[in-house]
């Protein structure tokens, strides 16, 4: 067995004392404290990675797709305290249908540490040693797709929910999380012809 302990993502571009790993309560789940980071914040670490520091709006599982939105947080008390931040939650094909919760051209990202409701933390946008969860059967090196399993992918052709931007390096002979690549997967719209 290979020695994967070197993939593990760590923050590269300067910023001190940033934990990839760690999650943070929200005033709505009960925290008194102020997280030490802002909904939206970026940094750059190795594996080619960037990550994005996001409020969970359900519960996320280590390697699920989710997808992102902007959401209020309605249990704030003050309308400033309340307004939007960025927001994610495991992605299917319902949600991302046009007029859903994410929809076509949402941003996606790969949680590489489990999130619980109303907690934050880092979540992929890119890197080359990620892993993401497949339904069993996904081919690698196949376009994806969305499934009826939130924050897992397939390569069984969808009718909506391509996924543009994230490749799979291994196929899932079971329900896994077989190692990735992803630059700043999205969900994008079927190609149609024109006439």
């Amino acid at each position: 067995m290979s020695d994967t302990s070197n993939r593990a993502d760590y923050v590269t571009d300067g910023k001190l004392g940033i934990d990839l790993t760690a999650t943070y309560p929200s005033m709505s789940a009960g925290s008194t404290s102020v997280s030490p980071y802002k909904q939206g914040d970026r940094v750059s670490g190795n594996n080619n990675s960037t990550y994005v520091f996001a409020r969970a709006q359900s519960d996320i599982t280590q390697f699920q797709l989710v997808g992102f939105s902007a959401y209020a947080d309605s249990t704030l008390s003050s309308d400033a305290a309340r307004a939007p931040v960025l927001a994610c939650a495991p992605i299917s094909i319902t949600l991302a249908l046009a007029g859903a919760a994410f929809g076509p051209d949402a941003m996606l990202g790969i949680a590489q540490v489990s999130i619980a409701s109303s907690f934050s933390g880092w979540i992929a946008l890119s890197g080359s040693a990620l892993r993401c969860n497949a339904l069993a059967g996904t081919n690698p090196r196949a376009a994806l797709f969305c499934s009826t399993t939130g924050g897992s992918v397939t390569s069984t052709t969808a009718s909506s929910g391509y996924i543009a931007g994230l490749t799979l390096n291994n196929s899932a002979t079971s329900a896994s999380a077989p190692w990735c690549y992803a630059n700043y997967p999205k969900i994008v719209l079927a190609q149609t012809s024109s006439t």
